[in-house]
């Protein structure tokens, strides 16, 4: 019996996409999966990876013409070409500014539909600086709420969601546009592993913070925090991995304070420096700024602490704040606050670090993992086919 067709739309090139990838296979275990992504000057247009079907839009094109946008000519026709060829039974699209032409498609063809809806995109495109460099950009996406409106454009074609964590379901059932939609959460969770706690002995805190270094996390004030702390004859340490647009700011805070033995920079990922990290640190910090973007959504980071038997220190986010309190698995504190991040720290040297530990394993085991979202995933998608 022929396995019936999925045509999964992402933005960007691939490979790789961490989240892309995972839905991806997870979807080839039960049926047949095309993914139309975009060119990123990859050698081929079509190719096979790990039994999904890989076809590029704008192959050997300038990059202009291949912009992932709605009312783009190369995307219709190329999707247009690949829904007649493949002729799948659902379309996924990951991308909203794509979601117009897949609803519109799936609705001439009668094709079901679905986003893939990572991100609360009207609210993250708000933060990125190229939308507040000119007046232009800024009366488009922050006056007239440009986001917002090809959001709702795109929900009345699309009534199926995926999306990362229960309170986007909240936020978007708050909305007008949102009627007789279904929705499933597939969380950012790392692939299960048995046995993947690191046992570690309590002495002192040891924090690690990884990722792009970037101004919308406020590392600078729990680093200050720690300093401050050091200064006061306190024991501990501050692990830091990764680079980006604030690198050498937070470097030259670090070289200045003294400390370079106690407030470890490892500069660019490397796989054997993150395994040395992951032994050495006892707390995942992350410090992200609380607003509209990251109170309806989750990251990654967490969940691959939790998977190591690692608490977090996490700002007031509302999933972050959720799980800590739900599974005891980390500490919720005001990352804008240095005196409040340093008595928070104070607080850690008297905690049950293993019951922390224990915790966070826990609800790696018990939910956050992707064997977990694999099967709501499977499941929700049979719903529709």
């Amino acid at each position: 019996m022929d396995r019936k067709k999925i045509i999964y739309v992402w933005k960007s090139p691939y490979p790789w996409d961490v989240r892309v990838e995972k839905i991806c296979k997870s979807l080839s275990k039960e049926y047949e999966v095309l993914i139309l992504a975009r060119w990123g000057n990859e050698a081929k247009k079509a190719e096979q990876i790990d039994g999904v079907t890989i076809r590029r839009v704008g192959f050997r094109e300038k990059s202009f013409k291949s912009v992932p946008l709605s009312f783009n000519p190369f995307w219709k026709r190329e999707l247009e070409t690949v829904i007649k060829g493949f002729k799948p039974d659902a379309i996924i699209v990951r991308e909203i500014m794509l979601g117009t032409l897949v609803g519109k498609l799936g609705k001439k063809y009668s094709i079901p539909t679905i986003m893939d809806m990572a991100e609360n995109y009207p609210a993250v495109i708000k933060l990125f600086k190229k939308y507040k460099k000119n007046f232009v950009s800024r009366f488009l996406i922050h006056t007239l709420n440009l986001a917002k409106s090809v959001e709702k454009n795109s929900l009345k074609f699309i009534k199926n969601l995926i999306v990362v964590c229960d309170e986007q379901v909240e936020r978007l059932k708050s909305e007008s546009y949102i009627k007789n939609h279904n929705f499933c959460v597939v969380e950012n969770t790392p692939p299960y592993d048995e046995n993947s706690k690191i046992e570690k002995k309590f002495k002192k805190p040891i924090f690690g913070h990884h990722g792009n270094l970037t101004a919308d996390k406020s590392v600078f004030e729990f680093l200050q925090a720690v300093i401050e702390l050091l200064d006061e004859g306190y024991d501990l340490e501050f692990h830091i991995m990764g680079n980006g647009e604030i690198y050498q700011e937070t470097k030259k805070i670090v070289d200045e304070s003294g400390y370079k033995d106690k407030i470890i920079m490892y500069g660019n990922w490397e796989d054997e420096l993150y395994k040395k990290y992951l032994e050495t640190i006892n707390f995942g910090v992350l410090p992200y700024a609380v607003n509209d973007f990251t109170n309806t959504t989750n990251f990654n980071k967490y969940y691959d602490f939790l998977k190591f038997g690692i608490p977090v220190i996490t700002s007031d986010t509302k999933p972050m704040s959720r799980l800590n309190n739900q599974f005891g698995c980390g500490i919720t504190i005001n990352v804008n606050s240095i005196p409040e991040i340093k008595q928070s720290i104070k607080q850690i040297y008297n905690i049950n670090y293993n019951l922390l530990s224990e915790n966070a394993n826990k609800a790696y085991e018990e939910r956050y993992n992707w064997s977990v979202d694999e099967v709501e995933l499977l499941k929700f998608v049979k719903e529709i086919v």
